[in-house]
């Protein structure tokens, strides 16, 4: 007798332990782990064409992508807000300002005025175009802004686009003068207040003459020879003008 009511006692339990096996396997919720790293941004950039009639796209533009705060919402006032608060920042500022240390770099933008920046933490994003290292200003500059990226919602934006005022651009001459044996050529250097910005060979092809453009006008600017073995330079400022005859000894 006792032995049923325990082989029944063992039957009640392993049924027990199947059913909360099945429930379980029915009504459990699969966990996965989440994907921080899933806002992307487009940015086009482009300007009215001179009859304003069409919109043109410009290449050769990138942006810098700071993440200022983490939330997922962001009001037309409190992005206005954030616009002025940065405006004057540094990138080296906006670097140690970013949340978490978060910032990106584009890629320049194509021929369609576009690009690209993928796999970033969803969040506010302070966006600002810089300056390529070729050094070459941009005629037309997007305005900074600012822009919410939400997780797995790719956006695409237009910013607006200004026309710059280039500073004024100077030049300089340089011209090769010999006294005695006359070499092949010359190699001068251009310096800007002090340091190496641009070199030229002067030799009889270009009439020992050398003017160096689009240079900035509030700059200091000199030139130096590298000056040939056994002989000596001495510089004698332009009268008409901005630049320097060298003469060789």
């Amino acid at each position: 007798m006792l032995g049923m009511k325990l082989q029944s006692c063992l039957k009640n339990f392993v049924f027990c332990l199947l059913s909360l096996i099945v429930i379980f396997h029915v009504f459990a919720i699969p966990v996965h782990a989440q994907d921080d790293t899933n806002a992307a941004i487009t940015i086009i950039k482009l300007k009215n064409s001179e009859d304003s009639s069409q919109a043109v796209p410009i290449s050769g533009s990138s942006y810098s992508l700071f993440k200022i705060a983490p939330t997922e919402e962001l009001s037309v006032d409190n992005q206005k807000a954030l616009v002025l608060k940065y405006a004057d920042k540094t990138i080296e500022e906006l670097k140690s300002m970013a949340y978490d240390g978060e910032f990106y770099n584009s890629e320049v933008t194509d021929l369609n005025g576009s690009t690209t920046v993928s796999n970033m933490t969803p969040g506010v994003y302070y966006v600002v175009e810089v300056n390529q290292s070729s050094n070459i200003q941009q005629l037309w500059k997007s305005v900074p802004f600012v822009v919410l990226l939400l997780p797995n919602q790719p956006t695409t934006v237009y910013p607006k686009t200004e026309e710059n005022n280039l500073p004024a651009m100077a030049t300089y001459t340089v011209k090769k003068k010999w006294v005695g044996k006359e070499l092949s050529s010359v190699i001068v250097r251009l310096k800007k207040s002090g340091r190496i910005v641009d070199t030229a060979e002067l030799n009889s092809s270009n009439n020992w003459s050398f003017t160096f453009s689009n240079l900035l006008v509030d700059a200091t600017y000199s030139v130096e020879e590298v000056v040939p073995q056994g002989y000596a330079a001495t510089y004698t400022k332009m009268s008409k003008k901005h630049g320097m005859i060298i003469t060789n000894t």
